[in-house]
């Protein structure tokens, strides 16, 4: 499956022809309406925001920045970045992809231009996050881009920066997206040592990204790795509900129109047998209000205030009574609203736990292998599959420069009696006893190849790379 493809099953499923996408639809519509009455309820005004800028705004390519303060030489600082302040955590964390051809991206968004691609079982260090985004430490094989000019270099392998404030921008790796480099990463002042890895013809060196700089990757495509290196499984986003408020906010008489020669609230509120019973309902419907959100229940407040909205003995009672009944049902509303989005949530996982189980049934069709192997390839250690862990498996990748192309994983069975570790880093023919998919959710079918014999072999020539690999 293609990296596009990918991305288009894993970030936009929401898009896809079906009726969930009446649903989803639907359920936009229904968290945009619990703002509103939210925010009416609670007699909030909007805050303003500020506009977001676009994607790849940045201007074209250019050198040092004399109008950026200078830093302390041979030290980077990070760009200002284009995205509203996300998650940066304290601690990294490691993850593992999960899916074959998935895109790095320069920014949190699909609209920022991919940088490289990859594939299932490569290992990235998670730094934060920005919305759905992961933020990355940049892979091995990613790169970046400085002006050539601003660099000094006597062996075309190393460099030294000779401006303040030089700007390294993501370069892609990917030659349908090589003319894309809006993104800035961080400012390198005078004194910074750079790796070169090579030129472009517009007057640019290809460069090791800086220690720091960090790329993204749409969460779905990633799995967290634990202290014990299993993968955890992490579910669908989170349902939106209204704003956990924890009491009623207060009636203004004056704005009503019922000055009292009353002057004080605890006056007012006993004045009256009604307005007695108005303050007990009141510290009722506070506490209820201490419930979560889809636990509360405002029609029972409702029908005890109705009675002191119908009576004509106390005109400030009526009116603040009818007050309290208009703030409660536009609580309610929102609550039935938050209801029946915990609903849709509930049935769109289900279906998607459903097709991923009907997904994981259907046999993979293995393509044959010249020499009489299941499958051939580089065995690697596995991220999530450490050695010491049950089951024991290893990466099966395709040979070449990282990241690889994982091909699937291989089981070493307990009657297997020679040492995989023998065979870590050799390029290997493997005879399955079983071919079945690797269970977890992935985009790809992975296949997990049971073995029953490991036959090291003559790696295939990079020229054509169909060459029947050759028993050593």
């Amino acid at each position: 499956m293609s990296g596009s493809k990918v991305e288009h099953k894993m970030v936009h499923n929401k898009a896809m022809t079906s009726p969930w996408r009446v649903v989803g639809v639907r359920a936009c519509l229904a968290i945009l309406a619990v703002g509103v009455i939210a925010g009416v309820a609670w007699g909030q005004t909007p805050s303003a925001t500020e506009p977001v800028p676009s994607a790849g705004a940045a201007t074209s390519p250019t050198a040092a920045e004399p109008d950026v303060p200078p830093t302390t030489p041979g030290t980077a600082t990070v760009a200002s970045t284009e995205e509203p302040v996300s998650e940066r955590w304290t601690t990294t964390k490691d993850g593992e992809i999960v899916a074959n051809e998935v895109y790095i991206r320069s920014g949190p968004s699909a609209n920022h231009y991919p940088v490289m691609k990859l594939q299932a079982g490569n290992r990235v260090t998670i730094v934060g996050r920005t919305g759905e985004w992961y933020e990355i430490y940049a892979p091995d094989g990613a790169e970046s881009l400085i002006t050539e000019t601003y660099v000094d270099t006597v062996d075309n392998k190393t460099g030294i920066v000779n401006g303040d404030n030089v700007r390294v921008r993501a370069a892609s790796v990917l030659p349908e997206w090589s003319k894309d480099r809006s993104k800035v990463q961080v400012q390198l002042s005078r004194g910074a040592e750079v790796v070169i890895l090579g030129t472009t013809p517009d007057g640019f060196l290809r460069i090791k990204p800086p220690t720091g700089v960090t790329l993204w990757v749409h969460q779905d495509l990633v799995a967290e790795v634990g202290p014990g290196g299993q993968r955890e499984v992490k579910p669908m986003s989170a349902t939106l509900v209204p704003g956990d408020a924890q009491e009623l906010p207060p009636i203004d008489r004056a704005a009503m129109g019922m000055a009292d020669t009353l002057t004080t609230a605890d006056e007012l509120m006993n004045a009256t047998e009604e307005r007695r019973t108005l303050k007990q309902l009141d510290a009722g419907v506070k506490e209820e209000m201490k419930k979560p959100v889809l636990e509360r229940q405002y029609q029972p407040w409702i029908d005890r205030y109705q009675p002191i909205t119908q009576q004509e003995q106390d005109e400030f009672a009526r009116a603040y009574a009818q007050k309290r009944v208009q703030q409660i049902e536009y609580l309610k509303e929102a609550a039935e609203s938050a209801k029946r989005m915990q609903h849709l949530v509930e049935v769109v996982q289900g279906s998607r736990q459903v097709m991923m189980d009907e997904r994981a049934t259907l046999p993979r069709v293995v393509p044959p292998v010249p020499g009489g192997f299941d499958a051939q390839g580089e065995i690697r250690v596995s991220a999530a599959y450490p050695p010491g862990t049950t089951p024991r498996r290893y990466r099966l990748v395709e040979p070449g420069k990282p990241p690889g192309k994982t091909i699937g994983y291989i089981e070493i069975p307990p009657s297997v009696t020679f040492s995989p570790e023998d065979y870590i880093g050799r390029y290997v023919g493997v005879r399955a006893s079983e071919i079945r998919p690797l269970r977890g959710g992935s985009v790809d079918i992975i296949p997990i190849y049971v073995v029953s014999e490991l036959v090291p072999l003559q790696q295939p020539t990079p020229q054509t790379g169909k060459e029947e690999a050759k028993p050593q």
